[in-house]
């Protein structure tokens, strides 16, 4: 039964995944295995597949099949790790901290954490080298990310060395005079999630604008 479950697994992950993709191994199996066999025999398998290099462990419950080089295993870069977490076809989570104030030409300090909310990271977190992820009690979509965006550069802007006031306001007026990241999710201004403070002051920039 483990010797055809086996071959049933390591099938699918050389039909499906790039070599060096992110490969999250919890949904793969509720989604694709949990009606073949025990949560056990995966992970069984996983580990057979590791310990022969079929795959590698970049953290659980997140590998790849790494590359293999005369030199050795070459794993996932922390930008393709990031660029998962962010999402490739959709939308699937937002740049905090300096990364994000970069993104917008906010500021030129530079840091090597890169740290991310994102959709599809378990709900305790991830952390591996300089990349932190966490997760919103909401989801991340095409809609609504301008807007977490917008809470995120408003919550940290203080905290933000060599940030530029010019770009900041320059960011702030453009997107509150767009409705469509304005009315894209209600319930996230309404949230616990941000404090009362920083309600606050979104809605004082609202207001200075005459929005």
């Amino acid at each position: 039964m483990k010797n055809h479950s086996f071959i049933q697994v390591k099938n699918y992950f050389s039909k499906t995944y790039h070599l060096l993709e992110v490969i999250n191994m919890d949904s793969l199996y509720s989604n694709t295995f949990e009606t073949h066999f025990s949560k056990e025999t995966f992970q069984f398998i996983i580990g057979t597949l590791c310990a022969s290099n079929s795959l590698y462990e970049i953290k659980n419950p997140f590998y790849c099949i790494p590359k293999q080089t005369k030199y050795g295993l070459i794993e996932s870069s922390e930008q393709q790790i990031e660029q998962y977490f962010l999402g490739h076809l959709q939308v699937q989570g937002i740049y905090s901290g300096y990364r994000l104030f970069s993104k917008y030409n906010l500021t030129t300090q530079i840091s090597k954490s890169i740290q991310i909310y994102s959709n599809l990271v378990p709900d305790k977190g991830f952390q591996y080298k300089n990349i932190i992820v966490k997760k919103f009690p909401f989801k991340i979509t095409e809609d609504n990310y301008r807007l977490l965006e917008l809470l995120e550069i408003i919550k940290l802007h203080r905290s933000i060395e060599n940030l530029s006031n010019y770009r900041f306001h320059e960011y702030i007026d453009r997107c509150i005079t767009s409705k469509n990241i304005l009315d894209s999710d209600p319930k996230i201004l309404n949230s616990t999630f941000y404090s009362a403070k920083l309600i606050e002051e979104f809605k004082s920039l609202l207001h200075n604008r005459h929005i």
